[in-house]
């Protein structure tokens, strides 16, 4: 009889997992618009002109650095790095098998490694395309079989690149059907068909001075024929030509039908686009973050979408504030860093309502990155594009799944059996970041350097 109800028990476990995926309590108890929680804080940024012409000027310095650059700056450790790290390991397809070795030796085959670097050619991305760690639309799992480590965790999916991004040719495959690229903050394989080769008097005219940002995402782009070109994203800047009344005239590089480009002009509403860089406060900020929060979890930028560290970076890319790529450099490129890790969970929630800017502070944990925006009833409320919360059950691990972008508290998930208490972002957030000029707390002066040394490298 015993038996029997442990087997009924089992069976009624086993329904409940397959039945409508559980979700996290936050999401319907907290309003899910940033524009909300700015009457939270009205006092504004800290004003420091000198700080954020300086940080508009480095922007564009970065986005423009791959056509500064040459073989002589190529990484080939990490190109070779990157090929050892392939060999000897257990990756899954897309089939959910063991990816053959003999493909991969293939595959490395077919890179020509032995004649990287053959290029340096300035380029541009003409269509929005997937930056890969090898040249194959195929994913790489580490384990399709483990929460957190199957979809959508694809290893060789490095990033989006939007269309009119700068890019320097460093290498090509075999066939020619995809170019080793470097980006302004990647490098990595690219289908050649998306990229153009510039010459010296385009590039000339789309570094200019004068540059415009979108104001919502995948704003559509016709030429003045009425041909589409591509979709504008929030993240790059697009250069213009003059201001015809309600609208901005722009230079786009579109493809010559030789490889290489030609200028073309599109126009744009004013109520889509604004001059770079844009002035930044919670208020803009905001209503940034709310034209993006529509879009699904994107790891590497699969599928168009953003993760955590991309969803930052492109956030803040208007106001000319640049941020890197992934979140180990986001946290650790600039100033005003506060470690947070030798601190229990909550006097860590103290601190950083205490001493955070909202809208200008990042929260950094190992593997993840979110935007502090202010506090509710106590709480430290976070802005963030995430996958899930870790829970433990019966049948081993899994994630309470979000997807997305969301506002939450930092003990989202809290309330499910199996969420432990260390799996929860309080407890593991182990620094943070203000991004705007401000006076360090004198007591977190303590363990930066440990901080920086023990952070570990994610997307």
């Amino acid at each position: 009889m015993k038996a029997a109800r442990y087997a009924l028990l089992f069976l009624f476990l086993l329904a409940g997992c397959a039945g409508r995926p559980p979700v996290i309590a936050d999401l319907a108890a907290y309003d899910q618009s940033a524009v909300d929680y700015i009457c939270d804080y009205t006092d504004g940024f800290p004003e420091s002109a000198d700080f954020f012409s300086s940080s508009a000027a480095l922007f564009l310095e970065r986005r423009f650095a791959p056509w500064n650059s040459g073989t002589s700056e190529c990484p080939s450790t990490e190109f070779f790095k990157r090929i050892a790290s392939a060999r000897g390991k257990t990756l899954y397809g897309e089939n959910l098998r063991i990816h053959d070795p003999r493909w991969i030796e293939t595959l490395i085959t077919y890179m020509e490694p032995h004649r990287f670097p053959s290029h340096s050619i300035p380029a541009l991305a003409l269509h929005e395309t997937d930056l890969r760690v090898f040249p194959t639309c195929r994913p790489a799992f580490d384990d399709v079989y483990r929460a957190g480590k199957g979809y959508p965790f694809d290893r060789w999916q490095m990033s989006t690149v939007f269309a009119g991004t700068p890019l320097m040719i460093l290498h090509e495959t075999s066939a020619g059907d995809w170019l080793y690229v470097r980006t302004p903050f990647a490098d990595g394989w690219v289908r050649s068909r998306d990229v153009g080769t510039v010459g010296s008097n385009t590039r000339k005219r789309l570094t200019g001075e004068n540059f415009v940002v979108p104001l919502r995402d995948r704003v559509p782009l016709n030429d003045d024929a009425g041909n589409f070109l591509f979709y504008a994203r929030i993240g790059s800047i697009y250069s213009f030509a003059s201001r015809v009344g309600e609208s901005f005239r722009l230079e786009v590089a579109v493809s010559d039908g030789t490889g290489g480009t030609r200028l073309v002009k599109a126009t744009v509403s004013r109520k889509d686009f604004s001059l770079f860089p844009l002035t930044m406060t919670p208020q803009a900020i905001a209503r940034i973050a709310d034209a993006m929060a529509d879009d699904p979890y994107g790891w590497g930028g699969m599928y168009g979408n953003r993760d955590c560290s991309a969803f930052l970076r492109d956030l803040f890319a208007g106001f000319g504030l640049w941020l890197p790529r992934n979140s180990f450099q986001q946290i650790n490129e600039g100033e005003w860093i506060v470690p947070l890790g030798h601190l229990a969970p909550d006097e860590k929630e103290r601190l950083i309502i205490e001493t955070a800017l909202p809208f200008a502070t990042i929260l950094w944990m190992p593997g993840h990155v979110a935007l502090y925006i202010g506090e509710r009833e106590g709480r430290a409320m976070v802005l963030h594009v995430m996958w899930g919360v870790r829970r433990r059950t019966l049948l081993g691990e899994d994630r309470v799944i979000v997807g997305g972008c969301a506002v939450t508290t930092l003990r989202a998930g809290i309330e499910h059996p199996g969420v432990r208490p260390a799996d929860l972002l309080v407890s593991r957030i182990e620094a943070m970041r203000i991004l705007v000029p401000r006076e360090r707390p004198a007591e977190t002066d303590l363990q930066e350097e440990s901080t920086r040394d023990n952070v570990s490298r994610s997307f």
